[in-house]
């Protein structure tokens, strides 16, 4: 029998743990001390005890199905950040447009997270847009004036709604990042941040090497 994980499943493995996350519930699983010792980069599925492949089984993580082209379940992200945006320097107000883009994008952003699974929220952000090249200093400045104005938007404080309204946000700017979702299991926690090639731009570089990344849009 050969099996796949299903498309709406990803994965990440963690030492001997595996963490599944399901982007049509919203849910999290860790399966702890899946692998007899830590996994290595290449582990494949037969690589797992045979009571993990049945727990994986029996939530319909796995199938015996063909997944279809384009759903690996493995996390392919970009490098990780290694740069962010010090707090000192994102005292910046948005002019009139960008503070209408700004609370559409929020409200588009809550909108989502309230009423969608994640699977709904990275079709959002999907790249069918037409992208400009900007510099270091436009993109830093497009996320000074955004930070500044979240403050006063309730509702966009935490990781998920934050960092779409800003991906939305910028997207009006034609400015392409990356939205990485990642875990942890000492203790167990998700998050995720928007990237901008290796600038992170809603949080800081010391605090997202913890995590590791499950999805990537």
């Amino acid at each position: 029998m050969h099996l796949h994980f299903a498309p709406h499943i990803r994965i990440a493995a963690i030492g001997r743990h595996l963490v599944v996350m399901d982007l049509e519930a919203n849910a999290y699983q860790c399966l702890p001390r899946a692998f007899d010792r830590a996994a290595p980069v290449d582990w494949a599925i037969d690589a797992f005890a045979d009571d993990v492949r049945a727990d994986l089984l029996s939530a319909g993580h796995l199938v015996t199905d063909t997944n279809p082209p384009g759903t690996a379940a493995r996390a392919m992200p970009p490098p990780m950040a290694t740069r962010d945006i010090s707090p000192l320097e994102s005292t910046c107000w948005p002019n009139a447009i960008d503070w209408m883009r700004l609370i559409a994008a929020a409200g588009t952003a809550l909108i989502h997270i309230r009423l969608s699974p994640p699977r709904a929220w990275l079709r959002a952000v999907e790249r069918r847009h037409r992208e400009t090249d900007m510099t270091e200093t436009e993109v830093v400045t497009l996320v000074q004036r955004f930070r500044g104005a979240a403050t006063l938007i309730p509702g966009i404080a935490g990781c998920l709604p934050n960092s779409l309204a800003l991906i939305l946000f910028l997207r009006c700017h034609h400015v392409r990042t990356d939205w990485i979702f990642g875990v942890r299991v000492h203790p167990f926690e998700a998050h995720c941040w928007v990237q901008w090639r290796d600038l992170v731009l809603n949080d800081r570089a010391d605090h997202i090497r913890w995590f590791t990344p499950l999805v990537a849009a």
